[in-house]
């Protein structure tokens, strides 16, 4: 359900992928065969301004404190992406706000993408992994679909389905 955690868990898969550091609560069970660094990913938001920019920048950036704790505490997270994987060490120097690219040291990029972008945004890359943050409409989802067959990828999606009955495509 909604505030259950699934958003920030896809977006450790997310990073353990384009990373390659597998957390060591996961070091014995992780699939190694999911470890590929450089990599093509894209996430796709509700809204840049409303989702983008306020819940799930702040989760990546090693430097934002995410929980209801004190900065540090148990009830928390730093930012997911680790310093030494950005270009200098800073995420400014590795975020193109232009292209709404980052580009970390293993060589791995992130597109970020909205529902709001025109179908035809989501078209051309050839992409290892896609999560889509809330569900898209399924034109959406099938050119999303078509951008990772070339490379065996996959398709994440962190979402509640909707209460109406038959709304889910």
């Amino acid at each position: 359900g909604n505030r259950g955690g699934k958003s920030v868990t896809a977006l450790a898969e997310l990073v353990i992928q384009m990373t390659g550091i597998v957390p060591l609560s996961l070091i014995s069970t992780y699939p190694i065969v999911k470890l590929r660094p450089p990599i093509r990913a894209r996430i796709i938001v509700k809204s840049i301004t409303n989702t983008w920019q306020p819940v799930i920048l702040p989760k990546l950036q090693w430097f934002q404190w995410n929980g209801v704790s004190e900065p540090g505490g148990e009830k928390g997270h730093w930012g997911l992406i680790p310093r030494h994987m950005l270009l200098k060490g800073d995420w400014y120097e590795s975020w193109s706000e232009k292209y709404r690219t980052l580009t970390l040291t293993t060589g791995s990029t992130l597109q970020v993408l909205s529902h709001e972008n025109d179908l035809g945004d989501f078209s051309g890359s050839s992409l290892h992994i896609i999560l889509i943050d809330e569900g898209i409409d399924h034109a959406r989802y099938r050119e999303n679909r078509a951008r990772i067959v070339d490379t065996r990828g996959q398709i994440i999606m962190a979402t509640t389905p909707p209460d109406e009955e038959g709304a889910a495509w």
